[in-house]
């Protein structure tokens, strides 16, 4: 989950460079000979970040937790399949 974090973080600061490069005179509003289709496009992916902070701050936690299930499950199933093992080893010998 800290690495999804840490990737929006960038990915966020990426964008607002990106669109802050259309910025020629660093006063934070584009006047009209600073708006163009780039900036236009870098706009909509700064405004409309809302779909990675969902995805990251809702998912990542949900997919972790099946994560942990399935190799919790997994480790369960190996330390009793040993188990059953070494049993029918002692009991029956090895071979």
């Amino acid at each position: 989950m800290v690495t999804g974090v840490i990737g929006m973080i960038a990915y966020d600061g990426y964008l607002e460079w990106r669109l802050d490069s259309y910025d020629t005179n660093g006063d934070g509003v584009f006047s009209p000979d600073e708006q163009s289709l780039g900036q236009s496009e870098a706009m909509d992916g700064v405004v409309n970040g809302l779909g990675r902070t969902v995805f990251v701050t809702v998912s990542w936690p949900l997919i972790s937790l099946i994560h942990f299930g399935v190799l919790y499950v997994s480790t369960k199933v190996s330390r009793r399949h040993a188990s059953l093992t070494n049993a029918w080893s002692r009991r029956f010998g090895r071979g």
